[in-house]
């Protein structure tokens, strides 16, 4: 009996460790899946606009059957041909009226806007100034957005453009993929030395901006960063609010697309 209990000291430390180890390797691919799955729900619950199509893909969820069928496969109604496209990363406030604003910059000038909702992530929480781990989630959109685009035969791969407000803006600016050929950062001054990758980029930051940190910096754009430009526009954190944003980014974007 002594030598079975005192066996039994030691087997119970191991089927606890055992227990313990499998309970770590349970949570750990669930959360993997959930991580997956969390990616996911910010590409379907966030916003296509598809300027041409008569209405009918205007600020569409995308994950929505019938968006699905009238904006994406196989080619969005009233257009023909490759179309460029503008992956858009709204603020840390989520998708509002302001980014509605800002997206329109791009819509108007006939490329096809996708939004990914990250706050469509169960539990997502706020931190504007994109923490290290807001940024994990935030690349995580933009590489399950890339993988989507792939699918979708009527998007122009060789016209793909990054861009960002506000939160979005700096991981727009930090992001280093090669998969875009251009990348417009919006009301964020690249503030710590943030920006990565090369160019071409555009960053306007508005006169009046003193919602970010840093104020109204601009990025530090150096000689090595071709085709590259920072500049200040006449707004305050909003640059959608000065007329000649719209003409910036269009010139920017004619030149280098």
């Amino acid at each position: 009996m002594y030598h079975c209990m005192h066996g039994s000291g030691p087997r119970k430390i191991v089927l606890r460790l055992a227990a313990i180890l499998f309970g770590a390797a349970f949570l750990l691919a669930a959360c993997q899946a959930t991580t997956g799955d969390s990616d996911k729900l910010t590409w379907d619950r966030g916003l296509v606009h598809i300027p041409g199509s008569g209405g009918k893909c205007s600020l569409r969820m995308i994950g929505f059957e019938d968006a699905r069928e009238d904006c994406l496969a196989p080619q969005p109604k009233g257009t023909s041909g490759l179309l460029p496209v503008v992956l858009f990363l709204h603020g840390c406030g989520g998708i509002n009226r302001r980014q509605y604003h800002v997206m329109e910059l791009f819509t108007d000038l006939g490329y096809v806007t996708f939004m990914p909702d990250s706050f469509a992530r169960p539990n997502r929480w706020k931190a504007c100034g994109a923490t290290r781990q807001i940024q994990h989630l935030r690349f995580a959109e933009i590489a399950y957005a890339l993988s989507k685009f792939k699918k979708i035969p009527w998007i122009d791969q060789s016209r793909l453009v990054l861009a960002g407000f506000s939160e979005g803006g700096v991981i727009a600016g930090r992001y280093s993929g090669s998969e875009f050929k251009a990348r417009v950062v919006l009301g964020w001054g690249c503030v710590g030395g943030g920006l990565t990758g090369e160019g071409p980029l555009l960053n306007l930051v508005g006169k009046r901006d003193f919602a970010t940190p840093g104020d109204n910096r601009l990025c530090p754009i150096g000689s090595s960063w071709k085709n590259s430009l920072a500049r200040h526009v006449d707004a305050g954190h909003n640059v959608a609010d000065d007329p000649k944003t719209r003409g910036i980014i269009k010139d920017f974007l004619d030149e280098v697309l």
